[in-house]
């Protein structure tokens, strides 16, 4: 049976009254509230609960132990979910393969829910989830077949809890699903990330503790949270003892102090001090009215003196050099001061309107100066604008003054572009240009006549297709007859073969002849004759068309071509430059302005030849050009309207004048930086005199500042005190510190017999008080350590399973390194072979720290009797090396053979591969779950 911790707990607890520090939040106010007497119980435990799950424990016959789970029931379970079956049965071994996102995982759930109530998954309890949702598992039990439902009800929640664990939390809510975990579905990861946890060594850890942390594994979140509360409910009850009893001691030192001043010695004593206090105080010129006070009424007195303590002790950290000095002697002194501050405060302010005064005049210095620079830097542009022009018009000056070799260049450039265009135009207009030669006079037709030739031309070509067409069709027809005429001539000639000799007439017609050949001649002749004939008449009337369509064609051709060749003589007058008023349609004088193209190709090879003697005397059009483009796009040049000669003079004229202006603009901005520098030399030495000045005006004020604290102080007082005006201040300050210890003596250490006696049986009272509080406390600790921490209870749990968790290390551990887990007083520690050396977990591999913790967890399961028979592993592999998942494989198949069913999830294909080669070689009934997203 797993240990009980809060079992043990309570009892401890209870008889204390104290059980609320397991659950509650923790509180100061109920600290202190115990102390005072009152009950800390938990509102949430119940100890009648907890013997009565005990009792269930051990003798729970009627509850079911689950051998095996047959099947689950999974209709009304996430109807969202990716699960797409309503029931699964289940073997021994029940090996669950699926991509993620298959439901593998909810497939195990669905059995937790079914059996607890819970999914752990789910972290609020209050989720959404939950509602309208369930799962039956049906299981074999020591009572044969059963149901388990997700309906169940917290009683029998607990009861299960208790039977099967040995456990109950005696709380509200049940844990059954904290101890199925523990027991039943193995948490692998948890495993896996303790074991990293502890690859730290523990002395670079803030919780060394292995065995402590190792305790996280074994318990509930629940049980640990409540060793927490106790734990820092420990530390609270043990800082008040602490306290109470510092308290306690500090009071029966007081009571022992009164007692003593209570006496008739230090009654005698009291008497005179009080009257060497008087006679001091008379010194000091205290009011009377206050120092008889003191003989009388003790109360109303001490509040004058804590008036008179304040004043003292304000005097007392405020003593200044002068109070060497009399009151008068001050007066007259702080006087001086005053006035002396008023004339350096004077010399200040003249100082600084003075200084505003510079900054006002630098500030328009500065404004000049950046407007002088701003000039400046425009006249450095206007010369460099003036330089790079003129320096443009000396390099261009040889070009454009030679105003006769640039009109030249311009001529001939533009006479052969117009060359190039008019060759172009010939090559373009080749058809035309070759008829002008051809053609030997101009024909040309009115508008009205070259419509009328048209549509004659149409109507002639319309009738030689309706022709066409006839003699088409009168030749098909033809052909036919002529094809039965040939049938019925051999008829006719093969009838005279047969026919008497003497017989010459056509069997058909009755044509007659001297002789049958001649009359088969005959009649051969006619049918050819008829056909010619036909035929003939067509034939004629389409020569007689064809000879109009001719005709027309050829004049509206005449036409065309002299239209071609009159555009061709208008494109080149207008190359040549000649006018409307010089055409004419005389075709050789046509001939003449057109020209020969060979004599065109000439003429622009001379002119080509004259251009290139220019341009190797440097005169291009180009640069012609960029000249010309330079000077029109010169400002300067354009605002000028001077020629090129007089502008260059222009040029050097304004350049000179420009150097002159930046010259007495660089002569003012020198003028303007050095005023700009007397003024910051100005302002330095005002700045040096005001910083000296402001240090005598603060040293004065300061001085100031003191005796008119003393001053203050003294006129405060004035109630209570006064102070001779020929008596030094230090003086009565030396009076003041002797009366105040005197004071101080007198209040604090000698009181009346009277009120010491008062003061004895009022701390008697709270000597008492404290005394049970005392107990309350003590009491509170006393119980509070008699509570073991769960490192305890894990180390007794592993100590009691140590020979199971050694067999279950070496298991899963394939190697031979080590020989035993053994538990001492420093944890959980390794003993290796053939050595006596223990390995602490830091020093052991990841994988070496998992196999300890699955040990101790497997140990846990087979440790409890009633614990249901079936291990639950989700993903249980993805932290294990080849050689660790070998080693569990093998143990989980032993388990199985020795009645525990197992549930093993894998998304792996090569893992479920290997399972299947594992479990097949092994006779127990094993089940393949293969599952697949009902969207696939």
């Amino acid at each position: 049976m797993l240990l009980n911790p809060i079992h043990d707990w309570l009892l401890q607890l209870e008889n204390v009254k104290l059980t609320g520090i397991l659950t509650e939040k923790f509180s100061n106010t109920k600290v202190n509230n115990y102390i005072e007497g009152e009950s800390f119980l938990s509102s949430s435990i119940n100890s009648l609960a907890i013997k009565k799950g005990l009792k269930v424990a051990n003798g729970g016959e009627d509850l079911p132990i689950i051998h095996k789970i047959d099947g689950v029931y999974l209709h009304e379970f996430r109807p969202s979910s990716s699960i797409n079956y309503n029931s699964v049965e289940f073997k021994q071994v029940n090996i669950i393969y699926g991509k993620n996102g298959t439901g593998k995982s909810s497939l195990l759930e669905a059995i937790e829910f079914a059996i607890t109530n819970e999914i752990r998954s789910v972290t609020d309890y209050k989720d959404k989830t939950y509602k309208n949702m369930s799962t039956e598992v049906i299981c074999t039990t020591q009572n044969g077949q059963t149901i388990l439902s997700s309906s169940k009800k917290t009683d029998m929640l607990k009861k299960l809890e208790a039977f099967w664990y040995g456990t109950s939390s005696g709380t509200g809510k049940a844990m059954l699903n904290d101890q199925f975990f523990r027991f039943n579905f193995f948490d692998t990861y948890s495993a896996y990330k303790f074991a990293l946890e502890e690859s730290v060594d523990p002395a670079k850890r803030k919780d060394s503790n292995y065995i402590d942390k190792f305790s996280r594994l074994l318990f509930s979140d629940q049980v640990i949270v409540m060793e927490k509360n106790w734990l820092r409910y420990k530390d609270a009850f043990e800082n008040q003892l602490n306290e109470l009893t510092k308290k306690y001691e500090d009071r029966l030192s007081s009571y022992s102090m009164y007692k003593q001043w209570a006496s008739e010695e230090n009654s005698s004593q009291y008497n005179v001090k009080l009257s060497n206090t008087l006679s001091l105080l008379q010194k000091m010129n205290i009011n009377v009215r206050y120092i008889e006070r003191l003989k009388t009424n003790k109360e109303e007195i001490l509040e004058f003196f804590e008036i008179l303590l304040q004043h003292i002790e304000t005097v007392d950290q405020n003593i200044y050099v002068e109070n060497n000095k009399t009151y008068l002697e001050i007066m007259q002194k702080r006087q001086s001061l005053l006035s002396s501050i008023s004339s350096i405060s004077d010399e200040i302010e003249e100082d600084r309107q003075a200084f505003l005064k510079l900054n006002d005049s630098n500030l328009e210095i500065k404004e000049k100066t950046f407007q002088t620079e701003r000039e400046i830097k425009e006249k450095n542009k206007e010369i460099k604008y003036i330089e790079e022009t003129l320096e443009s018009c000396k390099l261009l000056s040889p070009i454009l003054l030679n105003e006769k070799i640039v009109s030249r260049v311009k001529e001939l450039s533009a006479y052969e572009q117009q060359i190039r265009q008019y060759l172009y135009f010939i090559q373009v207009n080749k058809k035309s240009y070759q008829k002008v030669h051809e053609l030997d006079v101009i024909f040309l037709l009115e508008t009205e006549e070259i419509k009328h030739l048209k549509e004659a031309l149409k109507d002639y070509e319309n009738q030689y297709q309706t022709l066409a067409q006839n003699e088409s069709e009168m030749k098909n027809l033809f052909n036919k007859m002529e094809t039965i005429q040939l049938q019925l001539v051999d008829l006719g000639i093969e009838y005279l073969e047969y026919a008497d000799s003497s017989h010459q007439n056509c069997p058909l017609c009755g044509t007659s002849s001297i002789s049958k050949s001649k009359l088969i001649e005959q009649i051969q002749m006619t049918v050819s004759t008829k056909k010619e004939k036909g035929i003939a008449s067509i034939l004629k009337e389409k020569r007689e068309l064809e000879h109009d369509i001719s005709t027309i064609r050829l004049k509206l051709s005449r036409h065309e071509d002299s239209q071609n060749v009159l555009a061709l003589y208008e494109e080149a007058c207008k190359i040549k430059g000649l006018t409307r008023k010089d055409f004419t349609i005389d075709l050789q004088q046509m001939k003449a302005v057109i020209g020969n193209y060979d004599e065109t190709e000439n003429e622009l090879q001379k002119t080509e030849e004259q251009l290139s003697l220019l341009a190797n005397e440097g005169f291009t059009l180009e640069k012609i050009n960029e000249a010309e483009h330079i000077l029109n796009t010169n400002t300067l040049f354009l605002n000028a309207y001077l020629d090129l000669k007089q502008f260059i003079s222009y040029l050097k004229e304004s350049r000179d004048e420009k150097l002159r202006q930046k010259a007495n603009l660089e002569a003012k901005l020198k003028e303007l930086e050095d005023t700009t520098h007397k003024y910051l030399l100005d302002k330095e030495r005002i700045f040096g005199n005001k910083i000296e000045k402001q240090e005598i005006f603060e040293e004065k004020s300061k001085i100031l500042k003191e005796i008119n604290n003393v001053v203050q102080l003294i006129k405060a007082g004035s109630a209570y005190f006064t102070i001779p005006e020929d008596m030094k201040i230090v003086t009565w300050l030396n009076l003041f510190k002797e009366a105040h210890i005197k004071c101080k003596n007198l209040i604090n250490e000698f009181d009346s017999p009277e009120y010491y006696q008062r003061r004895m049986k009022e701390t008697e009272k709270e000597i008492e008080k404290l005394k049970v509080s005392l107990n309350h406390v003590k009491e509170a600790v006393d119980g509070i350590n008699g509570l073991r921490a769960l490192s305890s209870y894990a180390e007794e749990i592993v100590n009691q399973n140590i020979g199971k968790i050694n067999k279950y290390f070496k298991s899963l551990h394939a190697s031979n390194e080590f020989e035993e887990i053994v538990v001492v007083p420093e944890g959980i520690l390794l003993k290796r072979k053939h050595y006596d050396q223990l390995s602490k977990p830091h020093e052991l591999s990841t994988g070496q720290r998992t196999a300890i913790a699955l040990s101790i967890l497997l140990a846990l399961h087979f440790s409890a009797t009633n614990v249901p028979k079936l291990l639950m592993f989700d993903e249980p592999v993805a932290n294990m090396d080849e050689g660790q998942v070998a080693c569990f494989l093998d143990l989980l198949g032993e388990f199985a053979s020795k009645g525990e069913q197992i549930f093993f999830t894998t998304a792996s294909e090569q893992m479920y591969k290997t399972l299947k080669e594992k479990f097949s070689k092994i006779k127990i009934e094993t089940n393949y779950i293969e599952l697949t997203r009902p969207d696939f």
